[in-house]
């Protein structure tokens, strides 16, 4: 005997309410970009967006858009999103959300926070980065069905430092917010972004290496946690138990000051949950014994087993570098 379900007025709500919460659908259909950026200069982002209510009437509708971008990109204040729709005639423009406009479906957060909170860096290896929100200075209304597109045009003027990267591109709509349903968002990455003619050497947001520090810069003042990797591919220390930090820091006045005596000052710590990775922090000053007015250039650096016969290094044998910034 077949047994039929009775729809019931909760159930018949449940359905109801499962369909107002689409809303509307939001597709990213392509992104473009420049594989290679210089400095200091603007580089153009472009997203083909699509959109379709699928409730009686989506109201009072904004286009959300954000991009993820390194730290040290002053995309704030250096970045200009306009967008061509199917619904408007010539160019419209976009600003930055205010912090007091929130994400509805935030629980509370900011945009920058609840976008860092859902994806993170993206498919990026270093947590240096930010989310930053513009939203569409138009208001739209769209009835039943209808459907609208967006050329969206990113302008941003790229940091000074030498980087590669991946940057995220997000679009959402403002009555959403950011929710749980992936139809009414969608998020892409770029490949991997090369940033030459800058400040420093090169940082690595794309891929893992044998070391890390954190913070990518500092001054002399601060605290600098320096990392090896060694569970990123087969190397000679995995059979070592102890693993040292050799470094040298260089000065403005051409001083340089050598700190690889192998003993407990250099030894490096086990990080857990983390087999083959070890961590050591300096306070640059007192560990190379750094009178106060001194100032920091950068610091060359290895890592060494204990008897310093077995030493990791950056390719072709150079060593590992490591810039400060205002001293």
């Amino acid at each position: 005997m077949k047994i039929l379900k009775r729809l019931t007025p909760k159930i018949i709500f449940g359905y109801l309410l499962m369909i107002i919460l689409i809303a509307s659908c939001v597709y990213l259909d392509g992104i473009g970009y420049e594989e290679n950026v210089t400095a200091g200069e603007e580089t153009i982002f472009t997203m083909d967006v699509s959109i379709q209510c699928q409730e009686e009437g989506c109201n009072g509708e904004r286009l959300i858009i954000s991009i993820l971008v390194p730290n040290s990109w002053e995309t704030e204040e250096n970045t200009t999103v306009t967008y061509t729709s199917s619904l408007d005639d010539g160019t419209r423009s976009m600003s930055l959300v205010p912090e007091s406009v929130l994400p509805l479906s935030g629980g509370g957060a900011t945009w920058e926070d609840h976008l860092k909170n859902t994806f993170g860096v993206g498919p990026n290896v270093l947590n240096d980065m930010k989310w930053v929100t513009f939203q569409s200075d138009q208001v739209y209304n769209l009835s039943q069905n209808e459907e609208a597109t967006a050329d969206v045009t990113i302008t941003t003027k790229v940091g000074d430092k030498n980087l590669r990267t991946k940057i995220g591109l997000f679009v959402n709509n403002s009555n959403d917010g950011l929710g749980e349903d992936d139809r009414r968002w969608k998020v892409e990455y770029t490949d991997c972004i090369e940033v030459t003619g800058g400040e420093g050497v090169l940082i690595d947001y794309c891929e893992l290496h044998f070391n890390a520090a954190q913070p990518l810069v500092a001054t002399k003042n601060d605290f600098i946690t320096f990392k090896f990797q060694g569970n990123i591919e087969d190397n000679p220390l995995d059979a070592v138990n102890e693993v040292h930090f050799c470094s040298t820091v260089y000065t403005s006045s051409g001083n340089s000051y050598a700190v690889c005596d192998l003993m407990e000052n250099t030894k490096m710590m086990p990080i857990e949950n983390s087999a083959g990775n070890y961590s050591i922090t300096i306070w640059p000053l007192d560990y190379y014994g750094i009178s106060e007015n001194e100032q920091l250039d950068y610091i060359e650096y290895t890592f060494k087993d204990a008897s310093g016969t077995i030493e990791i290094t950056e390719d072709e044998g150079s060593p590992f570098l490591y810039y400060f910034d205002c001293n």
